[in-house]
């Protein structure tokens, strides 16, 4: 796969944005982010499989290597949250993944990790630098009217819920929440129901806010 970022004349919302279209199986609303770069800014991602090839439980990241827990978790920085619910807990993670895009300044670095729970059909993806403005990037992803629509998880945390396919089987079309928590766009999806996958976002941004 080969992953292309523009380095300069781009402020950092802009490269947010931007990052959200490598990761664009993990996320719903690439078609907005490629609507929003310039000509001469647009991120390029090509691979065997064609553009935007579906996230699966064997390749949870675009661009990425398999690496250990401790490796993603030096690379990012700091912990990485979890889900801790009945459903789903540490205990359960299977593989990692990590791509790293270095920038010219430390705050222009992006990280994504892709963290796979196998036995319950799960990927979470993390992505640094979050969304500069989380509320307003969902309610356009809700306005577009493509099927995900605008939720809230508490009263000051919102997300973007997208319902998944009648097959539980097929991975690039589960079910898939996303939100913006500890300074990372967050994708949680897998074949369990709304509420489930509701469950597993606030337990990771209620983790995330305790671990800083």
């Amino acid at each position: 796969m080969t992953v292309s970022y523009p380095r300069s004349g781009m402020s950092r919302p802009r490269i947010a944005l931007l990052l959200l279209c490598a990761c664009a199986a993990v996320f719903t609303a690439f078609a907005l982010v490629r609507s929003t770069a310039s000509p001469s800014g647009r991120l390029t991602v090509t691979s065997a499989q064609g553009p935007n090839p579906p996230v699966t439980l064997a390749q949870p990241l675009a661009g990425g290597e398999r690496v250990s827990m401790s490796d993603a978790v030096s690379a990012w920085g700091g912990a990485i949250p979890l889900p801790d619910t009945p459903q789903v807990a540490a205990s359960d993670v299977g593989t990692v993944w990590l791509n790293q895009v270095p920038g010219e300044t430390k705050g222009d670095s992006q990280t994504a990790v892709g963290v796979t729970f196998p036995s319950q059909g799960l990927i979470i993806r993390y992505v640094r630098p979050g969304l500069p403005d989380p509320l307003a990037y969902f309610q356009a992803i809700d306005k577009l009217g493509l099927g995900s629509r605008l939720i809230w998880l508490d009263s000051s945390t919102p997300a973007v819920y997208t319902p998944g396919a009648a097959d539980p089987a097929d991975e690039s079309e589960w079910g898939k929440m996303e939100i913006d928590a500890g300074g990372a766009l967050i994708g949680v999806f897998g074949r369990s129901d709304e509420a489930s996958l509701r469950a597993v976002a606030l337990s990771i941004v209620n983790r995330a806010s305790t671990s800083g």
